[in-house]
């Protein structure tokens, strides 16, 4: 009931409320179009908050720029430079197949960046590698989020983090780009001399001249006396063998002479060889037994370049290694040696990576390995074998790593089996040049 002399507020309410409605209507049918689009300017568009995937894997292949820079020793220095593919820096990059060795890497504004287990450079625009003297192209693995991949890390090994919306894994394996200025990449020019003193007043009577030193020998040239970036792989020697084909897939048991492996026949054999089962590639592993003492020395040979494990497709390189084991059993410590090569021979490994563990290698990707095993010291373009025997190289089981089989997570075991050791070597043979060009 209102009040006399007092108008009432709800007539009043509802008047506001209906000019308000009828303003509301009339907006769209006189602003048209121009409403429509002010409303929904407000709204997050959809298009700017999806991710972009729009970089390939053959993109990569040109977009990546190589070029080396100079040599030196047994190396080639080669500027890899990312920055061309998106216009900004890279999630991640590593070398693939052993094609190279990240020595540094940088990233916005040429600032210095570490290596991620030497091997793997992250957020990175340019990086230096050293290949193998006369390389003409690198193998890349590369991982971005724009980046369209074609690898399923949960099966094949990935240097670093992964996944993404793109497929693929965002990561895309076996980049191959081309290095420019091969030709043309000579040794790093030599210091400037310091500025000539002034003369002295009185100089003393001249010196017969020095003979100049001798110029330090070039290393060796690939052609008809030498073999040059060849894969190798610690392989059977002829005498373990016999008439065996190494290519079989099944296991074959080798003739040992070595003390405290030795076997007269198949049936108490201690040393066995296991062919690649899968990929189309060569090589293998040996799965070993107790030896009959602490300390007993295991021979085996190095083949390079025996490809399909055909020995006559490549050679043997020089007497092959050692491994002696200082704890089998317990905890699966060894120690290698690179053994002795022919008198005149000139030789370089630039690469040696160890498989040592209590279980068949899942795969034999190298670049795995370390995973399994601890070994060292490292071997690489920049610190390669150059003289030999080589001693001081060690591989010891890692017990319990974890490891993946598809999307399946696994372990090693703690301690060893009824089936032994397992023991994969895998070497990158940067030159071989027996004297006079007669191989083995």
């Amino acid at each position: 009931m209102a009040f006399p002399g007092r108008a009432s507020s709800a007539p009043l309410s509802l008047l506001a409320l209906a000019v308000c409605c009828a303003a509301l209507l009339a907006i769209p049918a006189r602003a048209g179009r121009l409403g429509v689009s002010q409303a929904t300017s407000f709204l997050p568009r959809r298009s700017l908050l999806q991710g972009q995937c729009d970089l390939s894997c053959s993109q990569l292949s040109t977009c990546i720029k190589a070029q080396c820079l100079y040599s030196e020793g047994f190396a080639s220095y080669v500027q890899i430079d990312l920055s061309g593919c998106k216009n900004n820096t890279i999630s991640w990059y590593c070398c693939q197949r052993n094609s190279c060795t990240p020595t540094s890497c940088t990233g916005i504004g040429g600032v210095f960046l570490p290596t991620v287990n030497g091997t793997t450079c992250e957020g990175v625009n340019t990086s230096t590698v050293t290949t193998a003297i006369g390389a003409t192209n690198v193998t890349l693995q590369v991982h971005d989020g724009r980046l369209n991949g074609n690898t399923n890390c949960s099966r094949s090994y990935c240097c670093s983090g992964n996944g993404g919306s793109c497929g693929g894994d965002n990561t895309c394996s076996n980049v191959t780009v081309a290095i420019t200025g091969v030709s043309t990449c000579n040794n790093r020019p030599p210091p400037a001399p310091p500025s000539p003193k002034p003369p002295s007043p009185s100089p003393p009577s001249p010196q017969p001249p020095s003979p100049a030193p001798p110029s330090p020998a070039p290393p060796p040239t690939c052609g008809t006396v030498c073999r040059c970036n060849d894969t190798a792989w610690g392989f059977p020697l002829p005498a373990q063998f016999g008439s065996n084909n190494l290519s079989s897939t099944a296991e074959l048991p080798l003739s040992i002479s070595d003390a405290g492996f030795t076997s007269n026949r198949p049936s108490n054999a201690k040393v066995f060889w296991n062919a690649r089962e899968y990929g189309g590639a060569w090589g293998g592993w040996f799965r070993i037994l107790p030896p009959s003492n602490q300390g007993n020395t295991l021979n085996l040979g190095i083949c390079a370049g025996c490809g399909q494990n055909v020995v006559d497709k490549g050679y043997y390189f020089g007497s092959g290694f050692s491994i002696t084991f200082t704890n089998f059993a317990g905890s699966g410590n060894s120690t290698l040696t690179i053994k002795a090569v022919p008198t005149g021979t000139l030789a370089s490994i630039v690469g040696m990576q160890v498989y040592l563990s209590f279980i068949a290698p899942p795969d034999l990707n190298p670049g795995g390995f370390k995973t399994f095993t601890d070994y060292g010291p490292p071997v690489s373009a920049t610190s390669p074998i150059t003289s030999y025997p080589a001693s001081g190289f060690y591989a010891n089981v890692v017990p319990g790593a974890l490891y993946k089989v598809n999307a399946d997570t696994f372990s090693v075991p703690t301690s060893i089996t009824s089936n032994g050791l397992f023991l994969s070597v895998h070497f990158d043979v940067g030159s071989y040049c027996p004297p006079g060009g007669v191989f083995p």
